[in-house]
């Protein structure tokens, strides 16, 4: 068996999710027979492909939530020679799991990206507050050290002072709480 023949075989093979074909095709070219199975398999293939970007996905996801606040993004950078992707392609991937029922019968990565984006574009604000890279804990910093900072920015910031006022406000609510309880023990 020559090497082409051998490599034109491995297309033959039942594929994962497949199903052995054991009908006689009587009337019909054995090159359309093989032509409509490789297509087949092509198919196959990428609804396979969107199917794994799904459960990678949902594997990110449940990796960030158990990895906590702000340390998800830095084990998915220092482990991407390891994993083969970096933060943005697994961010793809969680988008990929939270719209899993639109994208789960995308003929491919492209085509599911896009999907999403078409899904987001609906959703997007008529003037969306353009955000640069800085984080609202670099900006409250800059903000502290005197450094003037735009409106957009002052939102921003307003709305992260009270989310942290609040967030602060309810941890120690519940410390207040178990020391309350506590003393009622003694």
């Amino acid at each position: 068996m020559s090497k082409k023949e051998k490599r034109l075989s491995a297309f033959d093979e039942v594929r994962p999710g497949g199903e052995e074909r054991n009908i006689v095709e009587l009337d019909k070219d054995a090159d359309l027979i093989k032509l409509r199975d490789l297509h087949r398999s092509t198919i196959g293939a990428a609804m396979n492909t969107i199917r794994n970007a799904i459960l990678t996905g949902e594997e990110l996801a449940r990796i960030k939530s158990n990895l906590g606040h702000g340390k998800f993004l830095p084990y998915i950078e220092s482990n991407k020679e390891f994993i083969g992707f970096d933060k943005r392609m697994a961010s793809n991937y969680i988008r990929f799991y939270e719209n899993r029922e639109t994208v789960k019968n995308a003929k491919s990565i492209r085509e599911a990206l896009k999907q999403i984006a078409d899904l987001n574009k609906s959703e997007k604000e008529i003037n969306p507050a353009e955000i640069p890279n800085d984080e609202p804990k670099e900006i409250y910093q800059r903000f502290k050290s005197g450094n003037s900072i735009s409106s957009k920015e002052k939102k921003i910031l307003k709305e992260y002072l009270i989310s942290e006022k609040e967030r602060i406000l309810l941890a120690a609510k519940a410390k207040i709480s178990q020391l309350e309880k506590d003393l009622n023990k003694i």
